[in-house]
């Protein structure tokens, strides 16, 4: 009589993450298939951690980013075996952009949540658009260092992923050999 072997328990995680949480889940599941991400997104944790948290048990592991391990909804070091995995943020591409927030709340543009500084700036300081346009120049981008970006963003990149015990220095060179940008803005990989 043969004897069929009992089929292999998958391990199961939980990604709390940003809104990075898809494609990592995503990536986490190509790289090791016999395991079962389920993620979701802080806001959406934030909105009902109860739905997460009344299951804990059932994960082998959390991973979630070193900002939101502990937060006022859930310490999830004291709660379960947890890995800590940076969120990738790279601002040598885009080297303008940023996000506006009126007290807590982020102000929406027509790209969203981003925004130019140099029009934000423009705009504070009255300038015309004409004079605004003018702003969009090498010789701005030069004076106000966004040229010099690699280097630094690189080593915040770097350093944050080693924190936590992860080498990413060979990923990184192989992301950047070509013409082509990983990011799709400052913390949105082209995953």
């Amino acid at each position: 009589m043969n004897a069929v072997a009992a089929p292999r328990a998958e391990a199961r995680w939980l990604l709390v993450f940003n809104c990075q949480a898809l494609g990592l889940a995503n990536c986490l599941s190509l790289a090791a298939p016999s395991v079962a991400v389920e993620y979701c997104d802080f806001p959406r944790f934030r909105k009902n951690p109860a739905e997460y948290l009344d299951r804990i048990g059932e994960f082998d592991l959390v991973i979630t980013s070193p900002q939101l391990q502990r937060t006022q909804y859930a310490d999830f070091g004291a709660l379960a075996p947890t890995r800590l995995v940076p969120t990738m943020v790279f601002d040598a591409y885009h080297p303008d952009l940023c996000l506006l927030h009126e007290g807590e709340a982020l102000l929406k543009g027509p790209l969203g949540d981003y925004h130019s500084s140099l029009a934000f700036a423009a705009w504070r300081q009255g300038l015309s658009q004409a004079d605004a346009r003018k702003l969009f120049a090498a010789k701005t981008y030069e004076r106000l260092g966004y040229f010099d970006r690699w280097a630094p963003a690189r080593q915040r990149l770097l350093s944050g992923f080693a924190a936590q015990g992860l080498d990413i220095a060979g990923a990184f060179a192989r992301w950047t050999d070509d013409a082509s940008a990983f990011m799709h803005s400052v913390n949105h990989p082209a995953i």
